[in-house]
């Protein structure tokens, strides 16, 4: 009650009449004469005097004057003995009226800070949101620091990051040093970019254990390209301690192709020895690849397992597929290996997210649970590992129905296809081309990267083009499929471009080996169309190596080439009717209805009404073409 005297007595002051607003000075007034008073008796050195004083000054300060609840503060820290409890009441008094100072003091008092002064020896986590709060609105670092930890304490980053920024904002090293370990560590506000940032400032600013994350960053590629030379140059400006060392090593063994020198070996074996749980992982390596100590996977997985036990992710996830596989020196146990990747996915490994949600989609080890699968492919996602973003967008546009999802799934390609991944190019190019998950998209989501806005120019690009331009450059980076899709489209006509420059891409699809690409080049040779000079023998080896990797267009035509001759090819009854059986076996409604004639004429194989009499009602009812469904049903009546 007596902290919030002097702000009821501003608000009466200006929310009532001027009589009573007269009132209120006169009482300030007289706290003044009293604090005036009090300081002549305290300074008179008489004890009762100062006892008279101390009551004066305690009148002063509940009317809400400064000086007063000052001087009692320190009255009270310093006393015989110290009164700590009456020092803070009036130290809050003077927080309520705004003291900066005062309020800092409390922070550093809830905090357990200045029990060497006889204040509380551990925190008040209430008392300390509280002031920290009034600090940070005061826009004191001090105060935005203590108030971002109180939300980190109780498990609320995102509001603690927005502290910590505004921290950031005045220089506050351990504002960037915190927001470097928060988007480095998993879960929701992981950001590997934000965290490199935040880390590469801190370590400038001269940050040890930043500069240790730094390390562990370039040697991992989080956040930044992966440069083992500029990880084992930061590390080397940490402190001399055991894991910068032999984290530095680490990257040395794997810039020398695994091998390490004679003194490596036993620097990780004594530190794994003293129980160093990184040290323990990198001695179960040496062990497993015969590096600097003769291989033995007994004890490596021995080693292995005591890292495991301490928490080590990698060693943890390599527990994982060693008993998944059941290779090694442990027989396969499918329960222990999923434990194992269930932890190393808790303690934040990408590489265990990814493939213990693979495990979950398809109820591979586990029951399958896509929502678990989901769960843990975002966590993985937001670390930026490639083979989560990949399976998280297949699953959003290839098991999901809602656009909403194939539009998620579009932009987790973008983000690969825009760090150069071919295959994630050419899916995003069949999206474009298809219309999935891009028609609730805005032109600034489609047009992601800066090669698509100089083709664009300023002007609103389709679908169609930007798809054709991520079809494009799969080609050009050497994806057989993207080759393929690139030269039929534009041989079609269905997007514009060069005929010859098509054929060129179906040429490369073909010596990539993929059937359709073959089959079609075999077509062209063979007829010597599309400015290819006929080459009848060229043209069917073409179509037969499609055929004989069961495209069934290539099947068909070759069995009717066969069967009838031409081109300068002789006939061949039963290479032709193995041929066109294949093809009809795969649906195709031309074949199903030549396979029956062969079965009624003989040709090829040995006559057999009832083979071609269900041939040709196959044909009938199965095909989606009209002229051959009429043919069969016309030829079903002569049978």
């Amino acid at each position: 009650m007596i902290r919030n005297l002097l702000a009821t007595a501003i608000i009466t002051a200006t929310s009532y009449s001027a009589a009573e607003a007269q009132t209120i000075s006169a009482d300030t007034l007289k706290a003044y004469k009293n604090a005036q008073k009090a300081e002549k008796l305290v300074k008179s050195g008489n004890e009762k005097k100062i006892s008279k004083g101390i009551e004066l000054y305690k009148a002063a300060g509940s009317q809400g004057l400064p000086s007063a609840c000052r001087f009692l503060a320190e009255h009270y820290r310093t006393s015989t003995p110290p009164d700590t409890a009456q020092s803070v009441h009036w130290l809050e008094i003077l927080g309520d009226l705004g003291d900066t100072q005062s309020i800092d003091r409390l922070v550093d008092i809830y905090s357990g800070k200045l029990a060497a002064e006889g204040y509380y020896s551990e925190k008040n986590p209430s008392k300390l949101e509280e002031w920290s709060k009034a600090l940070a609105n005061k826009g004191e670092v001090k105060g935005l620091e203590a108030y971002s930890n109180c939300f980190l304490q109780k498990g609320d980053t995102t509001q603690a990051i927005g502290w910590l920024e505004k921290a950031v904002e005045m220089e506050s090293l351990p504002a960037l040093k915190e927001l470097a370990n928060i988007y480095a560590s998993p879960g929701n506000n992981q950001s590997p970019e934000r965290a490199f940032d935040y880390a590469s400032k801190a370590a400038e600013k001269g940050d040890k254990d930043c500069l240790y994350l730094l390390g562990n960053m370039y040697r991992a590629g989080f956040g930044c390209q992966k440069d083992l030379n500029k990880a084992i140059e930061t590390l080397e400006k940490c402190p001399d301690t055991q894991d910068s060392k032999l984290v530095a090593a680490a990257c040395k063994m794997e810039l020398n192709d695994g091998k390490i020198d004679e003194t490596t070996f036993p620097t990780f074996l004594e530190a794994a020895q003293n129980g160093n749980a990184l040290a323990q992982f990198y001695v179960a390596q040496c062990y497993y690849n015969g590096t600097g100590v003769e291989k033995n996977q007994t004890t490596a997985m021995e080693w292995m397992q005591k890292a495991a036990d301490q928490g080590h992710p990698y060693a943890q996830y390599a527990c994982a597929m060693q008993y998944l596989s059941g290779e090694g020196a442990v027989k396969q146990d499918t329960i222990q290996g999923v434990q194992w990747l269930e932890k190393a996915a808790q303690n934040g490994l990408p590489d265990a997210q990814s493939d213990l949600a693979a495990c979950y989609m398809e109820g591979r080890y586990v029951e399958k649970d896509e929502s678990r699968a989901v769960e843990l492919l975002k966590m993985a996602s937001t670390q930026g590992n490639p083979n989560a973003i990949a399976i998280l967008a297949d699953y959003y546009i290839g098991r999901c129905e809602a656009e909403e999802d194939h539009q998620k799934g579009v932009l987790l390609l973008q983000t690969l296809a825009n760090g150069g991944d071919v295959d994630s190019q050419f899916n995003l190019s069949t999206c474009f081309l298809n219309g999935v998950g891009v028609k609730g998209l805005t032109q600034e989501d489609k047009v992601s990267n800066d090669d698509l806005k100089k083709l664009a120019d300023g002007k609103e690009l389709s679908d169609a083009q930007i798809g054709t331009f991520w079809l494009e450059k799969a080609a050009q980076a050497g994806h057989p499929m993207a080759q393929q899709n690139m030269g039929l489209l534009v041989m079609n006509g269905v997007i514009p471009g060069d005929q010859q420059k098509a054929l060129e891409w179906i040429r490369k699809a073909s010596d990539a080996g993929l059937p359709q690409s073959q089959y079609t080049l075999g077509i062209l040779t063979l007829m010597g169309q599309a400015g290819i000079k006929a080459n009848p023998q060229a043209g069917v080896a073409l179509v037969q190596k499609a055929a004989n990797a069961g495209f069934p267009q290539a099947q068909n035509d070759l069995g009717m080439l066969l069967l009838q001759g031409g081109y300068g090819i002789k006939p061949n009854l039963p290479q032709g009717f193995k041929w066109m059986k294949k093809a009809a076996d795969t649906g195709v409604p031309s074949a199903m209805f030549y396979t029956s004639i062969c079965y009624a004429t003989g040709q090829g194989t040995a006559a057999n009404k009832a083979e071609a009499r269900k041939w040709m009602q196959k044909a009938a009812s199965q095909s989606d073409d009209p002229q051959v469904r009429q043919a069969a049903q016309e030829a079903l009546k002569q049978m």
